[in-house]
């Protein structure tokens, strides 16, 4: 009695692989591999570029990069303000405004970088992605730990960036804070 229900399911699960026609994946319509050497980006490719940087000039896309700039401090140098929290319970001593760094500066810095191409966006990205490894907290001080934003930083600042150098460095210094 107890070998019922196990054997249904066998055979349930076997009836459904026979009558499967195709394999269980599926090519996804318009899908282009990536080239040899093209670094694998989290939101766009090097191909999207172009049609993004025809979108930030459009009215609503420069609104999106001046509140983007607005959220980087201005967005043409690193933040000046910084917390100064040390633990996830303790917040920052000093007021922090809109602008302060923030664990996504990096990303955001990056994102400058490509709609612009402008070599600064990229190494202010840099910066903050530093800033990160260093261990500066969030404004909101229960985000501290050293990898957010990292990829995606990384993703839209490469090429510029010499990963396999600040990689060997920061090795063995994620950790949650």
């Amino acid at each position: 009695m107890r070998w019922i229900l196990p054997v249904a399911l066998l055979l349930c699960g076997l009836g459904a692989f026979a009558q499967a026609s195709q394999p269980w994946f599926t090519p996804v319509q318009g899908f282009v591999a990536p080239q040899a050497g093209e670094h694998p980006r989290l939101f766009f490719r090097k191909a999207d570029v172009p049609q993004l940087r025809e979108r930030a000039a459009t009215p609503a896309g420069k609104a999106m990069i001046a509140r983007l700039k607005v959220q980087l401090g201005g967005g043409e140098a690193m933040p000046t303000a910084f917390s100064d929290a040390t633990t996830y319970d303790k917040p920052s001593s000093v007021p922090l405004p809109v602008g302060a760094y923030g664990l996504w500066h990096g990303m955001g810095f990056g994102m400058l970088y490509q709609l612009t191409g402008e070599q600064k966006y990229a190494d202010l990205g840099k910066q903050c992605v530093q800033k990160t490894f260093d261990g500066v907290r969030d404004p909101d001080n229960r985000y501290a730990w050293l990898n957010p934003g990292v990829s995606c930083a990384r993703g839209r600042c490469s090429p510029p960036w010499r990963w396999p150098m600040i990689c060997a460095t920061t090795a063995g210094t994620s950790r949650f804070a």
